[in-house]
């Protein structure tokens, strides 16, 4: 078992670089098929082809962006909150306490502070419990 302070150099390490995960990369993915979909009907409709190429990279662009934006959740919701429950778990936290700690680390400084939602931690302590 990892303990929370173990969970926080994790959560340290991970955001301190940039990572494209699954998302992301499907998105990255979709965006270029999108463009080479867009080159292939603005072959087909040319009054249209500035109009077909600009809405499939934009809507790609878009898709990047939310999936990235939204990357960082993921992460702490697959990997740091089952570890920090199971660290959690024999000590019975309250809604309170859970909340109490997390703001203790954020005026710390510390990511998994700012990170880790206490709401995700108390549903998954609850649904452990």
């Amino acid at each position: 078992m990892q303990s929370v302070g173990a969970m926080s150099t994790r959560v340290e390490e991970r955001f301190a670089r940039s990572h494209i995960d699954v998302w992301v990369g499907m998105a990255l993915l979709g965006t270029v098929a999108a463009l080479f979909g867009g080159g292939y009907l603005g072959g087909l409709f040319p009054e249209y082809q500035a109009t077909i190429f600009g809405t499939a990279f934009s809507a790609g662009i878009v898709a990047v962006i939310a999936a990235a934006a939204t990357s960082g959740r993921r992460y702490m919701k697959r990997k740091i909150v089952p570890h920090v429950v199971q660290a959690l778990r024999p000590l019975h936290p309250s809604e309170t306490e859970i909340a109490e700690v997390l703001a203790s680390f954020k005026m710390q400084g510390l990511k998994i502070g700012r990170k880790l939602k206490s709401s995700d931690l108390i549903r998954a302590t609850i649904g452990a419990a």
